[in-house]
């Protein structure tokens, strides 16, 4: 015969543990960077829209396209951090056809509403020569 008390105890303990893996897991999401990186090349355009949600977005120009391997090129987009004077120099370089380096970090989980892709630009500046 199963004692009560010890089912109680125990799937209280389980509970406790699903708590803790849960809080963990939403706090990688939340918190945990994939990895950072730098682009150098010309801006594209700077772009405001999307279907629901509008974001800005920057795509680069290319000038070393990466191959999708298939025989076509992916285009290198990022989604643009909602800081107004960061967003004037992105536009600025756009409209100059200065060669810039970017630099962004690549997020796990991205809310549609704040970036329209995962890899966040916290960084630009010119290249020189």
């Amino acid at each position: 015969m199963v004692d009560i008390g010890d089912l109680i105890g125990s799937l209280f303990m389980l509970f406790v543990i699903c708590i803790f893996v849960a809080v963990l897991s939403g706090a990688f999401i939340t918190f945990g960077n994939m990895a950072d990186g730098c682009a150098t090349d010309s801006i594209a355009r700077v772009s405001y829209g999307g279907w629901v949600w509008k974001t800005w977005r920057v795509e680069l120009t290319n000038d070393h396209p990466i191959s999708d391997g298939s025989g076509g090129v992916i285009a290198q987009r990022y989604g643009a951090v909602n800081d107004p004077e960061l967003l004037k120099r992105l536009q600025e370089y756009a409209d100059s056809g200065e060669r810039v380096r970017v630099c962004y970090h690549s997020e796990l989980f991205v809310y549609n509403w704040e970036y329209s892709d995962a890899e966040v630009i916290y960084s630009v500046n010119t290249v020189g020569g």
